[in-house]
């Protein structure tokens, strides 16, 4: 190494050191050599909460057991945390009702609410929400939390949305 090179590269400013032992234990503390002095960087990973497939399936469960409840055949949908389909049933309803449920899901998902908000805002007349991407403003698509995180999204369809609605809020206190 040159010199001038061995001079610029001892005048670099570097950050100060992260002390390990300060830092919660989601941080990760990597410690690089660069010749002249050590430099210790923070990378800092969150946390993510998952929907898998067992949690999927005692969501869909308990909404079953409210539709079975009332005599209503519908489909369940669940999506993950990006919108993919990861539980699906139908029972005994109509063909086009599977798209809806899943479309459900999404818009719950996608816009953090349930999809009841959506309706209600089209029926006083708010029908500028038609236009906006994805949109379906019927209930019964309401997102699914655990631990203050949205991890998915439940979409039933099948019967009057009031009761797509009930079922989907009953499937959803079950995570």
């Amino acid at each position: 190494m040159t010199q001038a090179r061995a001079r610029r590269r001892a005048s670099r400013t570097l950050p100060a050191p992260i002390d390990a032992a300060t830092h919660p234990p989601l941080c990760v503390v990597r410690e690089y050599d660069f010749g002249v002095c050590n430099r210790l960087e923070m990378i800092v990973m969150y946390e993510k909460k998952i929907l898998g497939l067992d949690d999927a399936k005692r969501v869909a469960a308990a909404a079953e057991a409210e539709a079975r409840r009332n005599n209503w055949n519908v489909v369940i949908a669940i999506v993950d945390d990006g919108g993919h389909l990861i539980y699906l049933q139908r029972e005994k309803v109509q063909l086009g009702s599977v798209e809806v449920a899943i479309t459900k899901a999404k818009v719950a998902l996608m816009f953090r609410r349930p999809t009841r908000i959506w309706e209600e805002m089209v029926a006083a007349g708010r029908y500028g929400y038609l236009a906006m991407p994805g949109m379906l403003p019927l209930e019964g698509g309401v997102p699914l939390v655990f631990e203050d995180e949205i991890v998915g999204a439940i979409g039933i369809s099948g019967v009057k949305s009031s009761e797509d609605g009930q079922i989907a809020a009953a499937g959803a206190a079950a995570l």
